[in-house]
């Protein structure tokens, strides 16, 4: 593309692919689509019993990256959809922390971050925060890397992957293979796919071992619309800790 030569006449002709890439996921992949919007309202469930928290305003935050997550995706945007959902598994991580540390919270939310170490999250490095709430060491397979030749879903394993988008990583590129405009790709949706089956689990196992008062009090509609999210592996770990 040669600089000077875009007008907004190509913004409608992006349109149009982008349209035609929506119509094709949607032909081959309406049941996952299907599935992931249905997935997403987890997150919408902790709501209810959590109103007293101060950062549940963040809530709002979450659903709208893991919304436009699907989205991206679903136009072709596999780049864009991973940096969304990369930013929705922060913002739950952000939400479980600050749920704790309400004045911390006061001084993020009007943009003042001199709490934070350099490069780091309100949490720290590392998970280690998590781990220390919990309190329990039978969660590490949720929060640290797979061991090698081990393909367990974890948060420090699927934000590896996802920032590998962020990053630009050069088999993540949105123009990877030469092409300008957004080019449908089945194996691509299909990763995204998984991935978001990946965050939206580990979030919501979290929640659990995190707000295991709140969880209790959950009606059945709400417990159900958050347990059916959760893969096998992190399924397991919360009964053997007796937390399901």
């Amino acid at each position: 593309m040669s600089p000077g030569k875009t007008k907004s006449v190509d913004l409608e002709k992006t349109r149009k692919t982008l349209n035609k890439n929506l119509n094709s996921t949607v032909k081959n992949f309406k049941s996952d689509l299907d599935s992931m919007m249905e997935s997403i309202q987890s997150i919408s469930h902790w709501s209810n019993v959590l109103q007293d928290t101060n950062s549940l305003g963040l809530v709002n935050e979450i659903f709208m990256d893991s919304y436009m997550s699907i989205d991206f995706s679903s136009m072709a945007l596999y780049k864009y959809a991973d940096t969304a959902l990369r930013s929705a598994l922060e913002n739950s991580l952000n939400w479980i922390y600050f749920s704790n540390h309400p004045v911390e919270f006061g001084w993020w939310k009007t943009g003042d971050e001199w709490f934070l170490p350099m490069g780091s999250h309100p949490w720290g490095r590392g998970y280690e925060y998590f781990k220390l709430l919990i309190g329990d060491t039978r969660v590490a397979p949720i929060f640290d890397k797979p061991q090698q030749g081990r393909k367990t879903v974890s948060v420090a394993g699927v934000y590896s992957e996802l920032s590998k988008s962020s990053h630009s990583n050069s088999l993540k590129m949105q123009t990877a293979g030469g092409e300008l405009s957004p080019t449908y790709d089945a194996g691509r949706f299909k990763e995204f796919r998984d991935r978001i089956r990946d965050v939206l689990s580990l979030v919501n196992a979290i929640m659990i071992l995190v707000f295991q008062d709140e969880f209790g009090k959950m009606n059945k509609l709400d417990k159900k619309g958050v347990t059916s999210v959760l893969l096998p592996e992190h399924e397991a770990i919360l009964k053997s800790m007796r937390r399901l």
